[in-house]
């Protein structure tokens, strides 16, 4: 059940991934000012 629950974080992590991707692409200075922000 704990494993279930890794397994959706992964996936989870991976849309957000995709999504910031997505969100570079048509805007890289706001993609910038997300990983700024994530960093700090």
């Amino acid at each position: 059940m704990l494993a279930r629950v890794f397994i959706n974080l992964y996936y989870a992590i991976g849309a957000l991934g995709i999504v910031i991707l997505v969100i570079s692409s048509l805007n890289k200075r706001l993609f910038d000012f997300t990983v700024f922000n994530i960093l700090l």
